[in-house]
C-alpha cells in the first residue's frame, strides 16, 4: 500500500484520540518519519563509511611491535645487518636518506657528514627521519651505506671453488705420477738379477 503526504494511515486518526485497536496505534513521530523517508537516507549518505573513518583516525598512529621485547637489538636487525660488522648484508638493503639530505664523503681526517641543500644545513649525525637500521650502521661504520664484507658473495665463492678444484686436480695428477715413478723403480729393481727384491 502506498503512502501519500496528505493521506492518513489506518489507525493514525485514532492514535491521537486514543481509540482503535492497540496493535495499530502509532505515535505522531513515527508517522512523520514515514512521511519523510528521503531525509533519513540523505543523512546517512553524508556520513563517511566506517572503514574510511577508521583509516583516517589510525593513519597517523605509530604501529607498535610487542614482539621486539622478546629479541635483543642484534636479533632485531639480523635480517638486514651483519652481526659482526653491523653493515648491510646486501647492497639492495641500503636505506636512503630522507630528502633533501645527502651524505658527504669524508674529506681528509673529517668524518662523514650530511648536507641539506635546500636550507644549507650540515649535520655530523644522521638527520631526523633516518631508520633505526641506518643509525646503527652509522654508529658502527661512520657511514650509512656500509655493506658487509664478512660474507663472500656467490660469484666470489664460485671463483674460489673453481681455483680449489684446479689445484686439487693438479695435485692428484702429481701424486699419480709420483706413485707411477716409484712403482717403475721398484719393478726395475726386482727384475734386475744383481739386486734382491725387498718390498
Amino acid at each position: 500500500m502506498r503512502l501519500h503526504r496528505n493521506s492518513s494511515l489506518p489507525g493514525s486518526a485514532t492514535a491521537v484520540d486514543g481509540g482503535g485497536p492497540p496493535h495499530r496505534k502509532m505515535s505522531l513521530n513515527m508517522v512523520s518519519l514515514l512521511h519523510r523517508p528521503h531525509h533519513h537516507h540523505h543523512t546517512l549518505r553524508e556520513q563517511p563509511p566506517p572503514t574510511r573513518a577508521m583509516a583516517a583516525v589510525w593513519s597517523d598512529e605509530p604501529i607498535s611491535n610487542p614482539m621486539k621485547y622478546l629479541f635483543s637489538e642484534e636479533e632485531q636487525f639480523s635480517d638486514v645487518l651483519c652481526p659482526r660488522c653491523s653493515g648491510y648484508l646486501n647492497p639492495a638493503l641500503v636505506q636512503a636518506l630522507p630528502p633533501p639530505w645527502k651524505e658527504l664523503a669524508p674529506d681528509g681526517d673529517d668524518a662523514s657528514g650530511f648536507y641539506d641543500d635546500q636550507h644549507n644545513r650540515v649535520m655530523w649525525t644522521p638527520p631526523p627521519g633516518c631508520s633505526a637500521a641506518a643509525r646503527r650502521v652509522f654508529a658502527a661504520n661512520g657511514t650509512i651505506v656500509a655493506v658487509c664484507s664478512c660474507r663472500i658473495s656467490w660469484e666470489r665463492r664460485r671463483f674460489i671453488l673453481k681455483k680449489i678444484r684446479v689445484y686439487a686436480t693438479k695435485y692428484k695428477e702429481q701424486v699419480h705420477q709420483t706413485l707411477a715413478t716409484e712403482l717403475r723403480y721398484l719393478l726395475a729393481a726386482c727384475a734386475s738379477e744383481d739386486e734382491s727384491c725387498n718390498l
